[in-house]
C-alpha cells in the first residue's frame, strides 16, 4: 500500500513538475527566445535617418500577430515573426541591397535558396552558407527555410521597416509626435504605407475632381493624416492597436532588465 502511495506521490509531483515547466516555456521562455535579435536591432544602428524602436513594441507586434512562431505566412503575403508586408521586405532592399541578410526572391533563388536554422550553433560555422532549394542542411542534415523565415533576418527587416514608417510619417505630417504617432506607425506597420496609399488614391478620384486619371503623390501624401484619423477611430482598428501597446507594457520590464545586464 505505502508503495502505491510513494508512485502515486512521484506521479503527482512529476506531473506538477511538467505543468509549470510547460506554463514557464510558453508563457515565458518561448516568448523571451528571440529576445537577443529583438534588442539588438530595435537599435538601428548604423541606419541613417532613422531613430531606434521601442523594443517592447516590436514584441508585442510579434506576439500579436504570430505569437511568436516564425513560419507563418498571412493571407497578403506578410512572412515570418514580425508578419512583414511585402513592401516591407522590397523596401528594404532598396535601401540596403541583398547585403549580408539574403531575401529570397524568384530572380535570385536559383544562386541564394535557403538557410539552416542551426548555422549560429559554435560547432556549425559553415552552415550561414546558403543552398538552392536544399531541403536540408549538408552541414547537419536540418530542414532549411527560407531566409526571410529565419528569426534574426525577419528581426532585423522587420524593426527596420518600423523605423522607416515612423520616420515617413513624422517627415510628412506636420506636428505628429507622442501617442498619435505610435498609433499610425503601429497601424501603418500592419497596413503597409504603399497599401493606405493605393486606398487613399481610390478615394481621391472618386471625390475630388481632376484626379480622375491618376492622383499625384503629393496630394495623397496630404490625405495621410486625416485618412490615419478616420481610420483609427474605427473601434476595431484602436482594439488592435491597444492590444499591442498593453502586451508591450507586458514585456516592457524583462525587456529593460535584459537591455540593462548587456550593457554591465
Amino acid at each position: 500500500m505505502k508503495i502505491k502511495v510513494a508512485i502515486l506521490f512521484i506521479i503527482g509531483v512529476l506531473v506538477v513538475a511538467f505543468t509549470v515547466f510547460s506554463v514557464y516555456y510558453y508563457r515565458i521562455g518561448r516568448n523571451d527566445q528571440y529576445d537577443e535579435y529583438i534588442l539588438k536591432y530595435s537599435k538601428l544602428e548604423g541606419e541613417p535617418g532613422l531613430k531606434p524602436v521601442d523594443p517592447a513594441i516590436v514584441k508585442a507586434i510579434i506576439s500579436v500577430r504570430t505569437n511568436f512562431n516564425p513560419f507563418i505566412t498571412g493571407p497578403n503575403g506578410e512572412k515570418g515573426l514580425m508578419s512583414i508586408p511585402e513592401e516591407g521586405v522590397e523596401k528594404f532592399k532598396d535601401y540596403h541591397g541583398e547585403g549580408d541578410f539574403i531575401i529570397v526572391t524568384p530572380e535570385n533563388e536559383k544562386k541564394l535558396g535557403y538557410v539552416c536554422p542551426n548555422r549560429h550553433f559554435p560547432d556549425h560555422k559553415k552552415a550561414h552558407e546558403l543552398y538552392f532549394r536544399a531541403v536540408n542542411c549538408p552541414v547537419c542534415g536540418r530542414r532549411t527555410v527560407e531566409a526571410i523565415i529565419d528569426p534574426e533576418v525577419n528581426a532585423r527587416i522587420g524593426t527596420w521597416y518600423l523605423a522607416y514608417i515612423t520616420a515617413y510619417i513624422e517627415e510628412n505630417i506636420e506636428g505628429i509626435d507622442g501617442e498619435d504617432l505610435l498609433n499610425f506607425s503601429i497601424f501603418v506597420y500592419l497596413s503597409g504605407l504603399e497599401t493606405l496609399f493605393t486606398d487613399i488614391e481610390a478615394q481621391l478620384r472618386s471625390r475630388v475632381k481632376g484626379f480622375e486619371n491618376g492622383v499625384p503623390r503629393e496630394a495623397t501624401i496630404r490625405a495621410l493624416k486625416p485618412y490615419l484619423d478616420s481610420v483609427l477611430r474605427v473601434e476595431q482598428v484602436r482594439a488592435d492597436i491597444d492590444k499591442i501597446k498593453k502586451e508591450a507594457e507586458r514585456f516592457r520590464p524583462r525587456l529593460e532588465k535584459k537591455a540593462h545586464n548587456n550593457r554591465a
